[in-house]
């Protein structure tokens, strides 16, 4: 199975399109409450533009970096490690 992995034309793992409350609070340096409280700024802002808002605890990644003015390279590295 594992040479399937890297066999022409097989796509591998989708990159993850949002952001955890764990991934907030590493990139913002901040507690759980504080990380939910950005949470819910940036689905709300989202759903004023007219997008769908991610269920509580999870933000769309792209949305939060434009919030808060952090590089997706950053916001990609912290959501690759686990952080």
């Amino acid at each position: 199975m594992e040479s399937l992995k890297n066999s022409p034309g097989v796509i591998g793992n989708a990159p993850r399109a949002y952001v955890t409350v764990d991934n907030v609070m590493c990139i913002l340096g901040c507690g759980r409450s504080r990380a939910y409280e950005a949470i819910r700024a940036v689905n709300l802002i989202t759903e004023k533009k007219g997008g769908m808002a991610f269920p509580p605890g999870k933000s769309n990644k792209y949305s939060f970096a434009e919030q808060f003015d952090i590089p997706m390279k950053l916001v990609d590295e912290v959501i690759n490690q686990g952080g």
